[in-house]
């Protein structure tokens, strides 16, 4: 089994070269925004996960969301070496490679990137049940034909320390030059949205750059502060990706100061049965 898992990742690592670690997209959250602290490990962010994940139980434990094909390596290894002779090592195995392809099928579907100015914008998506829920309705219009109906969630948060456009003065405390900010805690706001869904046939739904806001918000940030959404949108094909920008701007800055923070492609992939879904369906739709 030990020998499984290494053999797993590395399969399933070979063309994109890290996980990035994913609790489960739930799609009873469609429509909704909310504001949070960022999750800074992986257990903050698999806390109601992280129990069905033994691997994560291991040490070192991993401290970043964002993992190379080397680090999972090590994590497996340092899990395992030297427990061949405990009785429940098979059950964590199996629970282990189970978890484990849980997290590489979410991370096949996610992006991650951080602009200049210190907004990371990570993207989630997953396919619609065959149940339509109600409330996509509106989305694909009463006499539409069958389109291929994705979820996506995003979280766009902000970390002033990677902000390499904010305004510091030089001054000099004990002798030595040091930067201080020139003024106070730097805030960002998302003001628009540009998104593009894209079909593997080429064709491509589009909302135009500069749409107001998200899920009716124009969220405000602090250092360390995320919103988080969920929508949807639907390609022509059962495979494509979402990519695009948020609209922002730096707030308290004269003149005013507007960005792009970019959307690197997040994948679509539809599965051949909904059994391979990444997440598991609200029982309010039943």
């Amino acid at each position: 089994m030990y020998r499984m898992l290494l053999r797993e990742v590395r399969h399933r690592m070979q063309a994109k070269h890290r996980l990035i670690i994913q609790d489960s997209l739930l799609p009873g959250n469609y429509g909704h925004g909310t504001h949070h602290k960022c999750e800074k490990t992986p257990e903050e962010r698999l806390k109601n996960e992280y129990d069905d994940f033994k691997l994560l139980q291991s040490t070192p434990y991993p401290q970043e969301i964002v993992l190379s094909r080397e680090e999972v390596e090590q994590v497996i290894k340092a899990e395992f070496r030297g427990e061949l002779g405990k009785k429940d090592l098979l059950d964590r195995s199996i629970t282990g490679l189970n978890f484990l392809n849980h997290l590489l099928d979410k991370s096949d579907c996610s992006s991650i990137n951080t602009c200049s100015q210190g907004v990371t914008v990570e993207v989630l998506t997953a396919p619609r049940l065959t149940r339509q829920a109600p409330s996509l309705d509106a989305l694909l219009g009463a006499n539409s034909e069958p389109k291929h109906v994705f979820y996506y969630r995003v979280r766009i948060s902000y970390d002033e320390t990677k902000d390499l456009g904010r305004k510091y003065l030089e001054v000099m405390e004990d002798g030595e030059a040091k930067k201080k900010q020139a003024q106070g805690p730097s805030k960002v706001r998302v003001l628009g949205r540009h998104l593009r869904f894209v079909s593997a046939d080429g064709s491509v739904m589009e909302v135009p750059k500069g749409s107001h806001g998200v899920v009716g918000f124009t969220p405000i940030l602090k250092h360390n502060e995320m919103f988080e959404y969920m929508s949807a949108g639907h390609i022509e094909d059962r495979r494509g990706f979402l990519q695009g920008s948020f609209q922002m701007v730096r707030m308290g800055h004269v003149p005013e100061d507007r960005f792009d923070a970019p959307i690197v492609p997040a994948a679509f992939i539809a599965p051949e049965s909904e059994s391979d879904l990444n997440f598991k369906p609200d029982e309010s739709w039943e």
